[in-house]
Parts: C-alpha cells; sequence; structure tokens
C-alpha cells in the first residue's frame, strides 16, 4: 500500500462509521478526491481515526479491559480500519462493510447507554437504542440488500463517482444495456472536468465495440490530463480497432507507453499500433515488454508468421493455446501454423477446436474448407463452404470457394 493510499484508508474508514450509524441517509461510499479536496479527506480521515482510536485505547486503560462497552468500542474502530483497508476500491461498495460494522456500532451504543446511564434511565436508554438500532436496519435493508442496490444508491447520491457508475454500468448492461450506458452519460455530464468519468465511458465504449467514440472520450480526458495513462491506453487500444486505423495511432500508443511504463498492457498496444502500421520489425520488439499473456501471444503468432519465422509463430501460437485452451483464436492461431508447416491433421483438428469454441468464426470456417479442398476431401470441404454461407449470406470470397470446390465435379 503506498502513502496516499493508507491515508486514503482512513478517511474510508472514517466514512464506513458514519455509514454503519446511518446507511439510509448516505451514499454508502467515498470517491477520491484530487488536490486539495483529497489532502482534506485524508487529513480528516486520519485525524479522526486516530482520535477514535486513542478513545479506545483510553477506554480499555481505564476498565483495565473489564468493561464490555471498551472492548465493543476498540473492536468497532478496529473493524471499520481493517474493512477500509482491505475491502476491494472500486470492485465493492464501501457500504458493504456496515453489515459487520453496523452491528458492532449500534451494540457499542447499547452497552455504552447501560453503563453510563443513570440507573433508573438504564433499561430505557438500552430500549430506545435497540428501537433506534431496528428501525435504522430495516430503513437501510432496501439499500443493503444487494451489491447492484449499494452501488444504485452511491450513483444516485453521488453522480460524478466514476468507480461507482462503472461498476453499476457493469452489472446492469447484460439486462439492460440502455440503463448501463444512461449511467455513464450521467456521469459525464454531472463532472465534465473529471477524466476519470470520460475514461470509464470509453471503457465501456471500447468493451462494446464503439471504438470511434471510445477514443473520442479518451481524446477528452486527455485533454483534461494530457498525463492520464490510463486515457492515453484507452484511446491506443480504440484507435488501433478502428478501420481504417486513424493517424497518430502510434504517437498516442507511444505516449501511453511512457505514461505505464511497466504496463504489459501499454507495450501490447503499442505493438498492435506499429503491426496496424506495417512495420512488422518495429511491432516485434516493441511486444517484447507485453508479457506473455494470450493477447500477446497471439499477436506475436502473426507478426512471426508475416516475418516468415514459422518457429516463432508455432512457439507463440502454442502458448496461446495453452494459455487459453478454450479461446477460438488461439486454436486458430495454431491451425494457421501446422496449415503453412503443412500438417494436414493437425491443421484440421485445431481448426475444428476453433469452431467447436466458436460456430461462426469465419476464419477457422473458410481456412477449414481450403484446406479440405487442398487435401482433396471435396465433401467436407462443400459442407463447410455451405456452412459458412449459412453464416454469413452472400459472402463473395465463400461463394468463389464453393464454386472452385464444385468445379471439379462438372468436369467432364
Amino acid at each position: 500500500m503506498t502513502f496516499s493510499a493508507a491515508w486514503f484508508a482512513g478517511w474510508r474508514a472514517l466514512a464506513l462509521l458514519l455509514e454503519a450509524l446511518a446507511p439510509w441517509g448516505v451514499p454508502l461510499d467515498v470517491p477520491r478526491g484530487a488536490g486539495d479536496a483529497a489532502m482534506a479527506q485524508c487529513l480528516a480521515g486520519w485525524l479522526g481515526l486516530t482520535l477514535l482510536a486513542m478513545l479506545a485505547t483510553r477506554a480499555l486503560e481505564r476498565t483495565r479491559g473489564r468493561a464490555p462497552w471498551a472492548w465493543l468500542v476498540a473492536l468497532t474502530v478496529a473493524a471499520a480500519g481493517v474493512t477500509a483497508v482491505y475491502l476491494p476500491r472500486g470492485a465493492m461498495p464501501l457500504g458493504f462493510g456496515v453489515r459487520w460494522v453496523g452491528p458492532l456500532l449500534w451494540s457499542t451504543f447499547g452497552a455504552s447507554a447501560l453503563a453510563f446511564a443513570p440507573r433508573a434511565w438504564r433499561r430505557p436508554a438500552a430500549v430506545a437504542v435497540a428501537v433506534l438500532a431496528a428501525a435504522t436496519a430495516l430503513a437501510a435493508l432496501p439499500r443493503l440488500r444487494d451489491v447492484r442496490s449499494m452501488w444504485r444508491t452511491v450513483v444516485a447520491q453521488r453522480p460524478d463517482h466514476a468507480e461507482a457508475a462503472t461498476q453499476l454500468a457493469a452489472l446492469l448492461r447484460p439486462s439492460n444495456p440502455v440503463a448501463a450506458d444512461a449511467v455513464l452519460d450521467r456521469c459525464v455530464r454531472a463532472a465534465p472536468a473529471n477524466p476519470a468519468c470520460w475514461n470509464a465511458r470509453a471503457a465501456a465504449r471500447l468493451a462494446a465495440g464503439r471504438f470511434a467514440e471510445a477514443s473520442e472520450d479518451a481524446a477528452r480526458a486527455l485533454h483534461l490530463d494530457a498525463r492520464d495513462g490510463d486515457a492515453a491506453l484507452l484511446r491506443a487500444r480504440a484507435m488501433v480497432r478502428q478501420r481504417p486505423v486513424p493517424a497518430g495511432v502510434v504517437d498516442v500508443a507511444r505516449l501511453a507507453l511512457e505514461l505505464r511504463p511497466e504496463d504489459p498492457a501499454a507495450a501490447l498496444s503499442l505493438a498492435e499500433a506499429l503491426a496496424a502500421t506495417g512495420d512488422v520489425a518495429a511491432a516485434r520488439e516493441a511486444l517484447r515488454g507485453a508479457g506473455t499473456g494470450v493477447d500477446a501471444s497471439l499477436l506475436g503468432t502473426t507478426l512471426a508468421l508475416e516475418a516468415g519465422d514459422v518457429p516463432a509463430a508455432r512457439a507463440a501460437a502454442q502458448a496461446a493455446s495453452v494459455g487459453a485452451p478454450g479461446d477460438a483464436r488461439a486454436a486458430y492461431n495454431v491451425g494457421v501454423v501446422a496449415q503453412r508447416e503443412g500438417r494436414f491433421n493437425d491443421a484440421r483438428q485445431a481448426y475444428l477446436r476453433a469452431l467447436a469454441a466458436d460456430p461462426r468464426s469465419y476464419l477457422a470456417r473458410y481456412n477449414l474448407a481450403v484446406l479440405t479442398k487442398d487435401a482433396g476431401a471435396l465433401d467436407e470441404a462443400r459442407h463447410h463452404a455451405e456452412r459458412l454461407l449459412h453464416d454469413w449470406p452472400g459472402d463473395v470470397a465463400a461463394l468463389r470457394l464453393l464454386r472452385e470446390i464444385q468445379a471439379p465435379r462438372r468436369t467432364p
């Protein structure tokens, strides 16, 4: 944990105690601020948490550890601190910790009422605390029901919270993509000067295949913060997937690698950008820093084949297949290398594995038809060509291939 992250954890711990006290009226998460706002968060959080820790320690010392209320105070503060540090930030709302910090906090109030209220008032005070705790739990139940409800609460009260918007959009997208897009649009409207909101929408559009729009959003984030590595990487990834590939993609990819020099994804984006511009040698050199992931191995296979380095292509294809045995792209690349080397059975089996993983894989189906045609298995080749036309009606290449397969049968 970095120094700034540790300070922010203190603010999260203090906010969690407030959320445990009144989860029906707070956002259930806190975004990390920037500039003066971030400094105020850090100072308030650590000063507040330090004061509470001192009070808990003092309570244990005064009672010599014999008073239940003192132990409950210490446990509550410790639970808030540990939750703030270890609850996955961005992936889980801070309000998720209310489920265990809340009962501890209200139990502390109840024990304190029994310990400090006048004797005649102890029972009424304990009953009042219990009633308030029950009312708080009932009022907060709709919000704390599940993670989606928590993120919905955060976004409703803090529409500029980019992390919350990203998580809620991801949860909504499978069943309601329109609502998911609306959440991210609202984040951008609520905080047009926040690069995180633009990056969140850019990432969603990139995943949806809306590459031009994703590039525009990432460019807006870069305009707001020229040193935003996330924005530079998102823009490079979006640009390299556009057709035709826009000019300047290599410069954007180099900027992403400059801002994130240790990130394999940035090196992979630079390699993709160089490959898209036809610089195979430079792309292979850039790929050295992209790690051994599946995407890097797949690109390495393609680049090695273009460079005529078949052994390197075979090694990269096998690495991708081992890393992702069920990936249609990995199986397809194994088939391409085997076909290049003249290994008919290996190529055929690899293409069939690719089609089992993705029955609509155009390249795997087309290559398999060509492979079987060249090997003289014309019935199988015709089956695959016809299936290709069934999946891709009117495809010119598939029609031409089918005519070539049928031509020998028409020859006297």
